[in-house]
């Protein structure tokens, strides 16, 4: 088991000036660790996630102040792009860190996103596999042709040449057929358990599994699950802690829920209106901690782990700024280390 950093903050307080601060140190921190990676959300127009429009910014950067630490997008909303200019960021990215990037695509799912692709939303998906197609392509070096200003066809070869010559990519994945399709083309997973049960992950992660060997892959491909993490001295101080940021965050999730919802039918919404968001709001905490999450001490999180292990997971992405005091989240990195050490030396 892997275990690696996730950010997707819901603060959107235009009056900070230190917004990024946590993002930075807490990269600064597991660049030194036993973690893997840094994934990086693309989130637009709302307050959940608002802090993360492209994380190819961010990702720059990380890389000026890590050495061996993995930067990854989780995820680029594939239909907001053109693909030239995803392989053109994400080559800089690539370069500032002497190769470590890399790209989980996603399609989307807020239709309010798209009002910087209208024309993209019903096609979504299929716009996706095409865009990690020319992504690809671009990135070891070969021709697109796109028409120019003149109406002439010109064969675009991006630049900067990133120093990877394969791109690696991962797939933003909530349904079987994207984990099937995922498997077949040889990408990693990136998923979660927002809307499913543990069952449904790891029958899921089965299909994933199937369809690499079916692929002639010459690995089993690779899982990584995000899940709410914070770690304390005891149990207890973590639950403390993290209880009122959650109610927090999971507030604003639904209201971003209910925003989609009305912008689907052309209204603007927010969550509340006929509605127990309390009781909502006191069932996601209680499943984060029962069995959806990290949040306690390192040891009273471990039957957790084991239950993510057997679903087939191989990678914990730790979503760290849900909302946590920023000197407790950083202290809780520490911890996160320990506990993948842990893990370690007991499997």
């Amino acid at each position: 088991m892997k275990f690696s950093l996730l950010f997707f903050a819901a603060a959107a307080d235009d009056s900070r000036s230190n917004r990024y601060n946590l993002l930075l140190d807490a990269a600064r921190r597991a660049d030194v660790g036993p973690l893997t990676a840094v994934w990086l959300p693309e989130r637009h127009f709302a307050e959940f996630g608002g802090d993360y429009p492209n994380p190819s910014v961010l990702a720059g950067a990380i890389a000026m102040l890590t050495s061996h630490i993995r930067l990854r997008a989780g995820s680029v909303i594939a239909p907001l792009h053109d693909p030239l200019r995803i392989a053109e960021e994400w080559a800089v990215v690539d370069n500032l860190s002497k190769g470590r990037a890399e790209i989980s695509f996603g399609s989307g799912w807020n239709v309010n996103d798209f009002v910087l692709a209208p024309g993209r939303y019903d096609d979504r998906r299929e716009v996706t596999y095409d865009t990690i197609g020319v992504v690809q392509r671009l990135w070891r070096g070969e021709p697109v042709g796109r028409q120019n200003g003149a109406g002439k066809t010109f064969e675009v070869r991006t630049l900067p040449r990133p120093v990877q010559p394969e791109l690696p990519v991962w797939l933003t994945a909530q349904s079987d057929q994207t984990f099937k399709n995922a498997g077949a083309a040889g990408y990693g997973v990136l998923t979660n358990l927002n809307f499913n049960t543990p069952e449904v992950t790891a029958k899921r992660v089965g299909l994933y599994r199937d369809a690499c060997q079916e692929s002639g892959a010459e690995n089993r491909g690779q899982v990584a699950l995000m899940v709410h993490t914070y770690l304390a001295e005891s149990q207890t101080d973590a639950h403390a802690m993290a209880s009122p940021a959650l109610r927090r965050y999971l507030a604003s999730n639904l209201d971003l829920r209910s925003q989609f919802a009305a912008g689907k039918r052309g209204e603007s919404g927010h969550a509340g209106a006929g509605i127990d968001l309390s009781r909502i709001i006191d069932n996601g905490i209680a499943r984060i901690y029962d069995w959806a999450g990290l949040i306690g001490s390192v040891d009273s999180v471990m039957p957790n782990i084991e239950r993510f292990a057997a679903m087939g997971v191989d990678e914990l992405a730790c979503l760290i700024d849900f909302g946590v005091d920023q000197e407790a989240t950083l202290d809780g990195i520490e911890r996160i280390g320990q506990l993948a050490e842990k893990y370690a030396s007991v499997n």
